[in-house]
This record gives structure tokens, sequence and C-alpha cells, in this order.
């Protein structure tokens, strides 16, 4: 019989997967939104503290729930997942186009694999290796696929990005290693939940968004999109990934990234970003690493 640690994923499963990769693959153009009359650490600070006004009324009561000696890992674990990498996205964003990011977004299951491999236990074999070279590959080609010098400014935010991905492989192995005897509802509540404060705090001391409010026209378009990229992506959208990878495993779970950047490019098409022939190639050889270091199952 299959254990929660290595559950054959079901139907519900994938169905789970395909939606929120619809929902995170629309988080770029949120962000993209969100950057019209905010600065990117406005847009960081007002996603975290709109998810965590979701979950603070329910923090104490799902606190209980998480066990003291794993309370700090927990709140980390949101940090990684959603906190550092919403600065990073936000940053980036003000330098590459939307639909790129959702594209380079797909590096996450790529760290995901070299991650459980040095740390957590994972045997590795020649198909993580060579889908890691081909996927590193594309996310080079994406990068410098307007013919921009990739020793540019440009190779430093997509940097950020990926800096992001590496932070979504970590959290997907620690919830599923080290948080698997914890609900998922009691992750997120918890983790949010204690983010909001200096999430607030940043925002209304950290940066000039009182000001702002006053003097920015576009303002509260901005505001709307980001507290959507809030509530729905990161606080239950996190929620329903923290279920998937405690049902399945970390790595297919964070296989979510293979459909994200085909949104995302939809996305960025509607709303009048250039799609170049090499961006096609960039994405078709991240997605080509993703499938060859999947190409043989892996055992822990």
């Amino acid at each position: 019989m299959a254990t929660s640690q290595d559950a054959n994923p079901t139907y519900k499963d994938w169905l789970t997967m395909i939606a929120l990769a619809l929902i995170w693959g629309c988080s770029f153009i949120l962000i993209k939104k969100g950057l019209v009359a905010l600065e990117p650490t406005q847009v960081a600070a007002l996603r975290m503290s709109s998810a965590g006004l979701v979950c603070l009324p329910f923090f104490f009561y799902y606190l209980k729930h998480v066990p003291k000696n794993k309370r700090i890992l927990v709140y980390l674990t949101c940090g990684f997942s959603s906190v550092f990498p919403a600065f990073l996205f936000s940053t980036a964003q003000t330098h590459i186009d939307s639909g790129v990011t959702g594209a380079l977004n797909t590096l996450s299951p790529i760290w995901t694999l070299i991650l459980a491999v040095l740390f957590f236990k994972l045997k590795g074999n020649k198909f993580i290796y060579i889908g890691t070279f081909l996927a590193f590959a594309g996310a080079l080609v994406l990068v410098s696929a307007k013919g921009v010098d990739v020793f540019s400014a440009n190779i430093f935010y997509a940097g950020l990005i990926i800096l992001a991905t590496f932070c979504y492989g970590l959290t997907g192995n620690i919830v599923k290693i080290n948080l698997a005897g914890i609900k998922p509802i009691s992750i997120s509540v918890a983790g949010y939940g204690f983010w909001t404060i200096p999430s607030l705090l940043f925002l209304f001391f950290g940066t000039d968004f009182v000001s702002d409010l006053e003097t920015e026209p576009l303002i509260w378009q901005s505001i709307g999109a980001v507290a959507a990229l809030g509530i729905v992506s990161t606080a239950i959208c996190s929620f329903i990934f923290f279920i998937l990878i405690q049902r399945t495993n970390a790595v297919f779970a964070s296989n979510v990234a293979y459909i994200m950047p085909f949104i995302a490019l939809l996305f960025g098409i509607y709303d009048g970003e250039p799609i170049l022939f090499f961006h096609w190639i960039g994405m078709g050889l991240i997605i080509l690493g993703l499938f060859v270091s999947n190409r043989k199952k892996q055992k822990s």
C-alpha cells in the first residue's frame, strides 16, 4: 500500500495542480498591474499584508496545532515560499516582461530535484543532471531573447527570479520532509499570520505608500490587483499547494510550473508584450529539461 510519503498522484491531484497553474499563471500580470502605480517594495509588502490579513483572525487558533519546536520552521517556510519571492519577483518585473518571468519560473521543479538529491536523500541519476543543464540553458536563451547582452543588468534581474525559484524548491522539500505531520491549513495560517504585522509596518513606515495614496491617480487599480494577488494567489493557493505536496510529493507538486508559463505568456501577449521566437525556444528547453529530469522515477 502506498503511504503519504510515496502515494501515486490521483486524477484529483492532477486537476488540483492544473487549477493552481491557471491561478498562479495570472500572478505575473497582476504584479505588472501593481507596478503601474506602486514601487516593487510596496507591491511585495502589500501582497504579503493582504495574504496575512486573511489569516490573522485565525492565527492563534491554528498556531496551537503547530508544535512549538516547529513554529520557527513554519515561519521560515512561508518566508521562503512567499515573502522573499514577493520582493524578488516585483523587483525583477521592473525590467523583465511578465510572460518571460512566468517562463523562468519553470526552474522551480529543477531546484526541487537538485535540493532533494543534495540534502533530502533523493537518489540522483544522469537524467537529473542532463535535465538541469537543459533547463538552465533555456533560462539563458529566455533572458537574451531580445538580443540583450546577457552580462548586462538584464541577467541580474533574471537572477532574482532564479533565486525565487530556488526558494520554491527549498519550500517544497521542507514541507514534505520536515512538516509532514502538520496540517497544511495550520502551516499557511500560522506562517502568513506571523508575517502580517512586519509586512504592514514596512508598507506604511518603510515606503511612501501613504503619500502615494494622495498623489498617484491609478493607485487603487494597482492596490486591487495586488490584493487579489495576495489573497488568492498567495494565501489560498499556498494552502492548496501544501496539501498537494503532502498528498503526493514535492517533485510532483512542483511540476505545476509546467503549465504556468503558457498562461503567463498568453496574458503577456494579451497585454501587448512582444513574444519572440527565441522565447519559445528558451521555454521549450526548460520544459524539455523538466521532462528529462523526471524521465526515471526517483527513489529515496
